[in-house]
Order: C-alpha cells, then sequence, then structure tokens
C-alpha cells in the first residue's frame, strides 16, 4: 500500500509508531461524523478494497488444495476415496441391521481385495474387488 513516500509490502500491517496517532486521529474524526458506533478499519489499512483482495487470495489458496490416495499395482490403480465409499455402500446395503461406530478397510494387493472390519468385526464374505 501507499503511505506518502513508502510503500507497505505487507498490506494491511502496521507501519511503525505513527499508527498510536493514526488510531487517535481515527477516533477523533468518527466522532465527530457521528460514527462511533460503527465498526472502523484499522489505521494501518489506508485502502480497504486492497486488503479483502489479499485476505480473499489467501482464503482461495488455501481452498484450492485437494488430497487423494491412489493405490497402484498390477496394472491397476485405486482410489481409496471411492473404495471406501464403494465398501461402505456394500456393507450398507448387506446388513441394514448393523450400526456402524467404526469402519477399517485392509487393502490386500496381492489378493486383488479390500476387506472390512467393522465394530471390530470381520465381515470377510463381504470383500471388495480392487
Amino acid at each position: 500500500m501507499y503511505y506518502g513516500d513508502k510503500i507497505d509490502q505487507e498490506g494491511c500491517s502496521g507501519s511503525g509508531g505513527s499508527s498510536n496517532r493514526n488510531q487517535e486521529d481515527s477516533k477523533e474524526r468518527n466522532r465527530s461524523a457521528g460514527r462511533a458506533g460503527k465498526r472502523n478499519r484499522p489505521s494501518s489499512c489506508k485502502n480497504i478494497d486492497i486488503c479483502r483482495t489479499r485476505k480473499a487470495k489467501k482464503e482461495e489458496k488455501a481452498k484450492e488444495a485437494s488430497v487423494s490416495v491412489v493405490f497402484e499395482f498390477a496394472d491397476k490403480k485405486v482410489v481409496a476415496k471411492e473404495l471406501l465409499a464403494k465398501a461402505k455402500e456394500a456393507f450398507s446395503a448387506a446388513h441394514k441391521d448393523v450400526v456402524v461406530e467404526e469402519m477399517n478397510l485392509y487393502i490386500n494387493a496381492n489378493d486383488g481385495y479390500a476387506y472390512l472390519v467393522v465394530n471390530g468385526t470381520e465381515y470377510p464374505e463381504d470383500k471388495i474387488e480392487l
């Protein structure tokens, strides 16, 4: 941001000792304008649009991150999230009377199957083909 002869590279961060004086000036202007109850921007942030834009860009970068786990073996690719969803669906369709509190999925690439353990009980008949 531009402060007279200086450019603030940090965006909305303060500029040393002058911030207290700027805050006092800002409070006085607000009192005289009758806006004492409204929320004010920090005195170190002269251009609120730039501060909002930078904050929005940071939030946007954080939202872009995507994580996935993919197993590759024997010319196959298995996405862990899809395999888990398939296992949940198959188990709930086959065992409507079981309330699932904990579900573990064990992947055995040698066998080509994923095995379910639900609530500490193994269900080998409900294996999922990879």
